[in-house]
């Protein structure tokens, strides 16, 4: 029945009024003016009718939707006539046509129905809603201006006042009478005019009149108006600065194709789009807040109805509303300078291709003005900090205290760091751990080891320091990365609780949904989380200004101190605080409690007391971690909320910063049976070690679950006296070194030396075990405990050879730069060398332990050794070595080769600078200088070299067990007395303490 189209005309020509053209200008601005009151004026009722209560009523109802209906039928016809007026293509096509024609008779059908269904309507209060705010008005206190100085201060805003709307109305002007700015730029320049003085107007001509008078007073209605404009104006201001922005890169990076892109359409577009999100984002706020309940207090601080005073009176919960106003003003502020940036970024880059100076003096004519406006307009705040860096007051500790809290907390962490290193580690070797839970737990322990190092170490520093400075951006790297391992900490428990949840309540399923794929999702989903958010609170610190105060009375730079000592605004940052702080610490107490309470459910419909102890068994351990965390957290917010003592805060702060990572590892090895069970691998000798089966493992084929030690090739008849003479070594090692750091501990003239504890921890890995063995028949070592006894030999070997290359060049620079030693030499450079080589030694230990991990050992186990060596170890595998011995290779010239190969350059360098000096002092003195430390890398290097002629001269394990000897034991022994004996500072720190009975106090 479809009949088909004959018309042979694609459009139509639509004639417009009878108008005269030189009345255009005069009937644009008229009907212009009536189209934006009849929008205004129309949206302004169903807003009203939205706000007031009373106006919740059927009649109102249809008034409201009568407005709308206005609104839309005035749209139909108007914006069409109005770019005709202004355009000679009057052009319409057929389909925008009928188009037109269809809304016109919807829209007037409508009018007259609704006109039709108000007139029967005579109802009351049926479809009324209550708004249960107690307050019709709020009072604004205004400027805190004193009232002499009221008429000065009303001139001065009245006279600013009036040359804003003036001077922005004489643009407007200047810009419709003159044909030659009839271009986008002052297109867009006219709106953006025209959105300054309305700014203004919704503020100012309200501050001005409650200086005027006492009534201060404004209806909730007219409170609502004014920030509803504010944010409609506000956001209007921002979005015409970024489309000019984008205007000014089109005119400058492709003039060519400038009027071809900025046609007329797309500016009408681009400004008609502004509107419409700046309307749409002001409504939603509106919106947002009308759902919000006031009670008694209604004064608001301030000059205008501002959006975060209104919701800090509000006695409703207001997160909902906060969250949806961060969102909206990070979309339309942080994005929209994104883009001013990226234009003025290709703007830069356009202008510096061109070498002469006309590009950039064009430039800055061009677009000088625009970055004014966005300097002074956007919500950027340029860091205006008088301050190069903070002082951290550290904890409330006596002077004579000092040195036992340093002792304590030292200890602490170090009790953190390798408790949960051995848990990673544990998890890392034994194949019955390999699940989704310690996968988490893994995690887990690596986070609480980042979380304390954040930390923990800078506060030891300034405990045994004075200098308790850090820089700008030192704090605020530490403040970013404390954020991220605290976020993370707290996602992670929240995952280990679903974890838990999926294995009690759907333990049949627990495989299929807790696969390896979504544990990587959950952790990965958790750093990604933690970063951003940390990201968020960085980057808006960034825009703080910090003046003169910068005394932090603090152990690290904690984000409420930091905005506490800011000299700028920093309402924005309370409110992201807020909003992360919900998200990130509210939402996952929230998993973990509806975890546990679902577990808690499934446990009490079985009768018998068995689920209970399961359930106990394998959550007890993550609900004493997730109770020790957030009831930290709880302590300190109930600590700084009830008392201004920053000194509580601190002990909370400290509680999990230092104490909780630091109990997390004994948590899970007292309460955890697998744990436990593990750690049996290492002392009760009676777990076997075998590899993971499952997707996220790899299988171990050994069949040994340890191996013999041979020990040293020693008749029984003299094991005794081998046995006093090594423990006469021992004990001589340990106190020689222990000694040299107490000296270096007492004399303040004697730097620290790592090398000292280096040895002792050295000879500790496996002297006391080859002790054990020669006074016990069980030679018997298990896996992970030779696996582990192989690890640390690797790190304190590695750590050895890199501190003497450190102190060779310490010498270097002694003695070739004598005037900038202390310049160099400065205590930060010395801290990052000393951690480097922790750095790369735990690097090259760990890839080691990993390689040889992946190995098989079968029936053979028995080591002709007296401890772990990784190259008997490799004799001894049943797999292919090559890749393990290719590692040995590169790592043995990154660790050994290279730190000697320094060490030698250095020397030289030295001898270089003495022969430049023909008297005998020079030799005398470089000798007293450096005769320690070349006897002890003599020492130390002619063993290894020994050790590996006489390893590839012969087969014999003797041999190469008597050059291990040499360097595991004999070496560190010796080393003390080569340090006491040849240098100098040493032995007057000897003598000192040997005459005055020196008492130290820690």
């Amino acid at each position: 029945m479809r009949r088909e189209n004959q018309s042979s005309v694609s459009g139509f020509l639509l004639l417009g009024l009878p108008i005269r053209p030189e009345q255009q200008g005069v009937f644009f601005a008229l009907f212009l003016g009536m189209y934006l009151t009849t929008v205004l004026g129309n949206l302004l009722i169903i807003l009203l009718i939205r706000l007031d209560s009373r106006l919740h009523t059927p009649m109102y109802f249809f008034l409201s939707h009568l407005a709308f209906t206005d609104v839309s039928f005035s749209s139909v016809t108007v914006p069409k006539m109005l770019r005709d007026m202004h355009s000679k293509d009057k052009f319409i096509p057929y389909a925008g046509c009928i188009l037109q024609m269809y809304f016109f008779i919807v829209f007037g059908c409508l009018d007259c129905l609704l006109l039709a269904v108000m007139a029967y309507d005579r109802q009351r209060s049926s479809m009324r809603r209550e708004n249960q705010s107690s307050v019709s008005g709020f009072l604004l206190l205004g400027l805190p201006i004193r009232p002499e100085q009221q008429g000065v201060f009303f001139a001065l805003f009245l006279g600013m006042y009036l040359t804003t709307v003036l001077g922005n109305l004489l643009i407007i002007l200047l810009i419709r009478l003159d044909s030659r700015l009839h271009t986008p730029m002052y297109f867009f320049l006219s709106h953006l005019a025209f959105t300054d003085v309305s700014f203004s107007s919704v503020t100012v001509p309200k501050m001005l009149r409650d200086m005027h008078s006492k009534d201060k007073f404004i209806p909730y209605a007219g409170c609502i108006l004014q920030m509803y404009f504010f944010i409609v104006f506000g956001c209007l201001d921002c979005l015409l600065l970024a489309v000019m922005a984008y205007d000014r890169y089109v005119a400058i990076c492709h003039p060519l194709h400038y009027t071809a892109i900025m046609r007329e359409g797309l500016c009408v577009l681009l400004v008609a789009g502004s509107w419409l999100v700046s309307c749409g984002s002001a409504l939603l706020d509106t919106l947002l807040l009308a759902q919000v309940s006031f009670c008694a207090d209604n004064i608001i601080p301030h000059f205008f109805c501002s959006l975060p005073v209104l919701l800090k009176l509000s006695c409703s919960n207001t997160s909902v509303t906060e969250l949806v106003i961060f969102t909206v003003g990070t979309l339309v502020v942080i994005f929209l300078f994104i883009a001013i940036l990226v234009s003025y970024g290709r703007i830069g880059t356009s202008i510096l291709r061109v070498p002469s100076t006309t590009g950039l003096r064009k430039a800055l004519s061009t677009c000088g003005s625009h970055l004014s406006v966005v300097q002074r307009s956007s919500m950027r705040r340029e860091n205006q900090s008088s301050v190069s860096g903070f002082l951290l007051l550290g904890l409330p500790i006596r002077p004579e205290q000092q040195g036992v809290f340093f002792a304590l907390f030292l200890g602490m962490y170090l009790t953190t760091v390798l408790g949960n290193l051995l848990i990673i580690l544990l998890i890392r070797l034994d194949s019955r751990l390999h699940t989704p839970m310690y996968f988490f737990l893994s995690h887990l322990a690596f986070t609480d080891v980042s979380f304390a190092s954040v930390t923990v170490p800078k506060m030891l520093r300034d405990m045994h320091s004075k200098d308790k400075f850090i820089p700008y951006a030192g704090c605020i790297l530490q403040m970013y990365f404390f954020l991220v391992f605290g976020c993370l900490d707290s996602l992670l428990l929240a995952v280990m609780a679903y974890d838990r949840y999926m294995a009690i309540c759907h333990p049949l399923h627990y495989t299929t949904i807790m696969r390896e794929g979504l544990c990587v999702l959950l952790v990965a989903g958790s750093w990604l989380v933690s970063c951003g958010t940390a990201l968020l609170h960085t980057l808006l610190l960034a825009q703080v200004s910090f003046c003169a105060d910068n005394i932090i009375p603090h152990f690290f730079c904690d984000l409420p101190l930091l905005l506490k000592l800011s000299c700028s605004n920093t309402s924005v940052n309370e409110l992201a605080i807020l909003t992360a702080g919900a998200m990130l610490g509210i939402i996952p107490l929230s998993g973990i409690m509806a975890s546990y309470g679902r577990i808690g459910a499934s446990i009490l419909r079985v009768p018998s007391t068995t689920g209970l102890r399961k359930a106990l068994s394998t959550c007890g351990s993550h609900l004493s971690v997730v109770s020790l965390f957030y009831g930290t957290i709880i302590a300190l917010y109930y600590s700084s909320s009830l008392s201004d003592s920053s000194d509580k805060a601190m002990i909370a702060s400290l509680m999990y910063t230092a104490v909780t990572p630091m109990l997390n590892p004994f948590i899970y090895s007292l309460r955890n049976r697998d744990i436990k069970l593990a750690l049996g691998i290492l002392f009760r000798n009676n777990i076997l070690v075998t590899k993971q089966s499952s997707s996220m493992r790899r299988e171990n084929q050994s069949s040994v679950s340890g191996f013999l030690l041979l020990g040293l090739p020693i008749r029984p008849e003299q094991q005794g006296v081998f046995f006093a003479l090594f423990l006469g070594m021992y004990l001589t090692t340990v106190l020689g070194n222990l000694l040299i750091i107490l000296l270096i501990r007492l004399d303040s003239r004697l730097h620290s030396s790592h090398l000292a504890f280096t040895d002792v921890s050295f000879a500790s890995v496996t002297v006391p075990k080859m002790l054990r063995d020669m006074h016990s028949k069980d030679k018997f070592i298990p896996y992970a405990g030779c696996i582990l006894q192989m690890y640390f030999f690797i790190v304190f070997g590695c750590l050895d050879s890199l501190l003497l290359a450190v102190m060779a060049y310490d010498r270097y620079v002694a003695i070739c730069h004598p005037l900038r030693y202390t310049t160099i030499m400065r205590e930060g450079l010395c801290v990052l060398l000393v951690a480097g080589s922790w750095l790369v030694s735990c690097g090259s230990a760990l890839v080691h332990t990993l390689f040889l991990a992946q190995l098989s050992f079968c029936a053979n186990n028995i080591i002709p050794h007296f401890f772990c060596s990784l190259s008997v170890l490799l004799k001894l595998s049943c797999s292919n070595t090559s890749l393990n011995e290719l590692v040995i290779f590169i790592v043995g010239a990154l660790v050994v080769i290279f730190p000697f190969i320094a060490i030698v350059v250095s020397y030289g360098r030295i001898g270089t600078s003495i022969l430049r000096v023909p008297s005998t002092t020079a030799l005398r003195k470089a000798l007293s200088t450096c005769g320690s430390h070349l006897s002890v890398v003599s020492l130390f290097y002619g063993t290894i070299i020994v050790l590996h002629y006489s390893s590839s001269l012969s087969d014999s394990n003797d041999k190469s067990m008597t050059a291990s000897l040499m360097y595991t034991v004999v070496t560190p022994m010796l080393n003390p007395f080569i340090y006491s004996l040849r240098n100098r500072d040493m032995k007057g720190a000897m003598g000192k303490l040997l005459r005055r009975k020196i008492f130290f106090s820690m």
